[in-house]
Formats: C-alpha cells, structure tokens, sequence
C-alpha cells in the first residue's frame, strides 16, 4: 500500500523508512513520488539535508581518497625510518594537513540525483567518501530539531517587561499567577504552564520562591540537578568534530574525563582523568557537582604540571554531556593570558562506549569505595592512595609479549617520566601490597 502524505504534515518514520528502501532499489526521485505521495522537493532536501557521512570501504582496503593514490610513490610521511610501505597503501597520512599532495577525490554521482550512495552498484569497490540515506538517524535529526526549536523564550524584551509590571505586584499581594492572568489577561501572551516555566527558569524578575505554594511542594524526583553553563557546548566539540580532530592529528592520546558519584545527596564527587593508551587514571575530589569545580580542577592540573607538560598530556580532553562540563572555555583557555591549552570535545548522547576506557576503570574505585557509600568525608590524599594502588595493579593487556611494563604506572613513566606521575599525586606501590578493598581507605 503507498504511503501518502498528508499537506502540510512532517514526514513520518515510516515514511524516511520507505524512502530509504526505495532508494537502495535504485529508484528515481519520481518514483519515489508516485508510490508514496511525498514532493519531489520535499525528498531532495530530506536527502540531501539528513545524509550521513561514512569512510567505510571493501575489506582489505584503507580509506583514501586521494587522487593520486594509484601513482603515489611517497614514503616516510609518518616519520618512522624502518618503514619502507608507500604511504598511498598504508593511507594513514593520506590525509589533508598531513601531505602536501592531498588532493580528494569526490565522486560525480553524488553531485545529482538521488545525492547518496544507497544502492550504487560501484559501492563494495569503492574507496571514496560515501554518503548514506538512513532513516533511524534522520527520524533522530528530526526530532531534535523539532525540540530544539521549540526551546527557549518565544517574547520579545517588551512583552516580558509587560508580564514582569502585572505579575511581581501580584505576587507580591500574595495572588496565584492564575489570579494573576484572570485579572489582566490582555498583558499576559503565553499559557499558563509557559508562565509557570519561565518563572521556574528565571526569565522573569518573579521568581520560584515568590509563589505562595510552591515553597509548601517537595522537588519532584527526577528534576535535573545542575544546568548548563552553555547551553550551545557542544557546538564545534560534537563527537563527529572529535573524529575529525583525530583524523588530522593522527596519533595523538586523547585523556578521557568523567566523574563518579558517591551515596544518594552527597555533595563530593571524584573526576577521573584516563589516557586510554597506559591505562593511567588519576582523580580530584570536587566538593560539588558543578562546572566552576571542574574548571577549578584543571587549572590545578595546569599548575601541577605546569604549561608545558600539561598540554603534551592533555592536546584535547573528551568529556560526556553532563552539566558539570558544560563550561569548556574555562578548560580551554589559560587563566593566565587566555590562550588555548587544550580542546575539549564531546561523546554523543547516551553513549557510554564513546569513553569506555574510563568507565570500564571505574569498577577499580568502587572495589575500594562501595558504590552507594558517601565521598564527602574522603579527602584528596585517600584518593591519591586509591588510586596509586590502582595504578599499581597488573593488568593482562599491559603485560602480553616482552613488554617491560605490567601496570598502568609503569606504562605512564615509561611514556611520560615519573615526575609526571608524581605530579598527579600517583606513587608506585610494590606488587605484594597492591590492596583494591575498604580496608585501604579505612587502614589509612
């Protein structure tokens, strides 16, 4: 059965589902039309708008677009002596910033109609970037802009000084916002409930506490604890920007930060740091939950470490989406001339295997401190002896081959020198006393 759309409707999942089914059929934009009803228009720019990107190729083969890969004799470009490989067969440097030569190619047929890769019989052969046409994420694109839009005051400066001059007087006579919009409804533009959001929110000069019931209600459960500093962080530090960021900085050891929490409304929370490549993870206990803490925290690190150190350890920072990292200019910038000392960068929504280094660490921590037992009365040197005992214990992947190193430390200081460690307040424990239990914590 086709499925038709309605005028003046936005397109449904089922219907991005039926336009990608028949896109990897290979069929035309008026085909598409006459079975399911949507304008020509409409499709082109759900296409071409809502595409997703992918590097993926045939197996065997490494992603390089480069037009010169075929005739590409260079070698050396990853500055390692022994290697005698073409850089156009390992592909790792192809890449723009990394040889002077990059030039990329871009395949003709996305230039036209359908503008996607689905259903190209070229695409198990080719080795150029591709673009895909996939409804899950575009009904997720959709979504959140559909939210996005919706989000924020929809007055202008005058209409919200003509709400403030009827409800504050009101307020403060002791009347409800209703009360307030019955007595002067031609002053009030919005809904009630849009009333009661902006004074939750502190848009207008009232404010929650200025409601005579709202002070007698418990806060619900599930309200969110923090806000956001910047609400537009993400901005330029998405996942996808990270991936670039990598792509063009091939090599480079990206830190991992996250925080873990104590028993139910405990003030104290630790931030972890993880470099996923030694497995080496250090920690700050905050006294809160809040991004002035967290800022607070890296310009400790700056001072321990001093300039130089701490932008060898930390050439860009990957954080989730939590409140408390919603200030990343206060990480980036140097407090003393406002220069940049790292880049911060964001996992996606929900995704906790986009850092699962450091949270596959944090098991560690909770054999020591139980999960649900309070951190407000640890103090930062218990931490620095959790966590020197955890950086002290063997773990299998450091220790397959002849590898010299068998703990996290070891890996450290022989990458980055024990003053580095020392710095961070990690110390090397013998092998014998290495101990992961409360008994740690309680001894000391």
């Amino acid at each position: 059965m086709a499925i038709r759309k309605e005028r003046n409707k936005h397109l449904t999942d089922d219907q991005r589902l039926a336009l990608e089914a028949a896109l990897r059929e290979r069929k035309s934009f008026s085909q598409i039309k006459r079975e399911t009803g949507i304008p020509r228009s409409t499709i082109k720019r759900e296409v071409t708008n809502r595409r997703v990107e992918s590097t993926k190729t045939f197996y065997g083969r490494r992603f390089n677009p480069c037009v010169h890969r075929d005739a590409c004799r260079d070698v050396g470009l990853c500055g390692k002596a022994e290697c005698l490989r073409s850089c156009a067969s390992c592909g790792i440097r192809c890449r723009e910033g990394s040889c002077p030569r990059f030039e990329e190619e871009r395949c003709p047929r996305l230039a036209a109609a359908p503008y996607v890769c689905n259903g190209c019989p070229d695409e198990v052969r080719c080795r150029l970037r591709k673009f895909y046409y996939l409804h899950r994420p575009a009904q997720q694109d959709y979504r959140s802009r559909l939210s996005g839009c919706r989000q924020g005051v929809n007055l202008t400066a005058g209409e919200l000084r003509a709400i403030n001059e009827v409800l504050v007087p009101a307020l403060s006579r002791g009347q409800s916002p209703h009360h307030a919009m019955a007595s002067a409804p031609a002053s009030f533009g919005i809904c009630e409930r849009t009333l009661y959001n902006y004074v939750n929110g502190g848009v207008l000069s009232a404010r929650r506490h200025n409601l005579p019931m709202a002070v007698r209600y418990k806060k619900r459960r599930g309200h969110p604890a923090g806000h956001k500093v910047d609400r537009h962080c993400a901005e330029g530090r998405s996942w996808e920007d990270y991936l670039a960021f990598l792509s063009a900085n091939p090599g480079v050891q990206v830190p991992q930060v996250d925080t873990v929490e104590g028993g139910r409304g405990d003030k104290c929370v630790l931030m972890t740091v993880m470099f996923p490549a030694t497995g080496f993870m250090a920690a700050r206990l905050l006294p809160g939950k809040c991004a002035q803490y967290v800022a607070d925290a890296f310009g400790w690190l700056w001072e321990a470490l001093g300039p130089d150190a701490f932008r060898r350890l930390f050439p860009a920072v990957l954080k989730d989406n939590g409140t408390e990292f919603s200030n990343p200019l206060a990480v980036e910038t140097s407090p003393d001339d406002g220069s940049q000392r790292t880049k911060v960068f964001y996992t996606r929504p929900y995704t906790a295997t986009d850092k699962a280094h450091v949270e596959r660490n944090h098991e560690y921590i909770r054999r020591v401190v139980l999960k649900g037992e309070s951190f407000d009365s640890l103090t930062q040197e218990q931490v620095d002896l959790m966590m020197s005992h955890v950086n002290s214990y063997v773990r299998a992947s450091l220790s397959k081959g002849n590898s010299p190193c068998r703990t996290p430390y070891e890996r450290f200081v022989f990458e980055h020198g024990e003053e580095a460690a020392r710095r961070l307040g990690i110390v090397p424990v013998p092998l014998r006393e290495v101990t992961l239990r409360p008994e740690l914590l309680e001894a000391k």
